[in-house]
């Protein structure tokens, strides 16, 4: 019995550093597969971004953290999973693992983002969202060495968050080329983007406004349609 369960897939999630979100939702539906054999997803929790690029591709996607109660869950649910056969979790740390020299077309991740702030009670969140164990920096420093020339580096962080990890990406030889600012209702701000990353140093940014819920808490048709192949409700 899955705790939550999308059209091709289930999920538990309860054991996890983080549950199934909206982040992880948008991230999974949206970021681009194009060309991508293989994909590495940094800090997998669950695994849920991992299943849902799975079901959009037929690449073979690697999945770590280091939580070991996430990395159980997530090999779990890969093993339940259509794609278990394209689908590894393994429990290490984005720089141990970026030591071992191997190479990815597409590198995803929704990283941990806060910094000095309050803590949550619940330890895994903390896990999760703290970054203690893996600052900006640190992450984009590991994916050049691991992305291929021609890959692709996307990630979800706060809006607030996003000339930060722009500089620290042109640091590293990594440049924006798509930018999608989700905003929770058509008169809010933005509170998240998803940004795409190449080593293509082009002045060239595609953006993007992409509407989560209409102003009476609907799901916005822009949401609807990206998620359309996943939630069974659609």
């Amino acid at each position: 019995m899955f705790e939550f369960r999308f059209k091709q897939f289930g999920l538990n999630h309860s054991s996890s550093t983080m549950k199934a979100g909206t982040d992880a939702v948008l991230l999974g539906a949206i970021a681009d597969t194009t060309n991508s054999h293989s994909i590495l997803d940094v800090g997998t929790g669950s695994g849920i971004i991992a299943l849902m690029l799975a079901q959009r591709c037929d690449a073979i996607i690697t999945a770590i953290d280091i939580h070991p109660q996430s990395i159980t869950q997530a090999a779990l649910n890969f093993k339940e999973s259509p794609w278990h056969s394209r689908l590894s979790a393994i429990e290490s740390s984005v720089q141990k693992y970026a030591d071992q020299g191997k190479q990815f077309d597409l590198i995803v991740s929704n990283p941990p983002y806060f910094s000095n702030s309050l803590k949550s009670a619940t330890e895994n969140r903390n896990f999760a969202r703290h970054d203690d164990n893996l600052d900006f920096l640190t992450l984009v420093q590991c994916v050049n060495k691991m992305l291929t020339p021609n890959g692709k580096f996307i990630c979800i962080i706060p809006e607030m968050d996003t000339m930060r990890m722009n500089g620290y990406c042109a640091e590293n030889n990594l440049f924006p080329s798509h930018q999608t600012f989700i905003h929770p209702k058509p008169e809010s701000l933005a509170n998240r983007v998803i940004i795409t990353f190449t080593r293509n140093n082009s002045t060239a940014i595609e953006i993007v406004h992409f509407v989560v819920r209409n102003n009476d808490n609907s799901y916005s048709d822009q949401y609807l349609q990206v998620t359309k192949d996943f939630h069974p409700w659609l």
